[in-house]
């Protein structure tokens, strides 16, 4: 069991700010009494990340970003983008692993990606 009623789980570094619906959302959960936690950037091929704050108590908040995943992963010729707006530095990949689809910090349909990931992991958990 996790410390936290909700974990919201960003494809990004959190940020506090109002252009991001996660820092307005966490202000409005703990203003009302709730105890949320971040998880930021996980690498989503390993089940460990998610892992890390445990169970929350209610649900974990996937949110995909203030822009579509796949629009920033191509460009408008279907070409992959090497860089992501949203990470430190334009970086889009993990270090020190290949510069390859597989190492991008944010996946293709990363609310699917990182649901999927959960649902596998804590399944049980949020069964009645």
């Amino acid at each position: 069991m996790s410390f936290f009623d909700v974990i919201f789980v960003l494809p990004y570094p959190f940020s506090d700010h109002p252009s991001f619906p996660e820092g307005i959302l966490r202000k409005a959960l703990e203003a009302a009494g709730f105890r949320v936690g971040i998880l930021e950037t996980p690498f989503w091929q390993e089940k460990e990340p998610f892992t890390v704050h445990g169970k929350p108590r209610l649900f974990f908040a996937v949110v995909s970003g203030p822009v579509d995943s796949v629009v920033l992963n191509y460009t408008s010729a279907r070409k992959r983008r090497r860089e992501d707006l949203y990470q430190p530095g334009g970086e889009a990949y993990f270090d020190g692993y290949p510069r390859s689809i597989k190492y991008k910090i944010r996946p293709d349909r990363t609310t699917i990606v990182f649901a999927n990931r959960l649902r596998e992991l804590f399944h049980k958990a949020f069964t009645p």
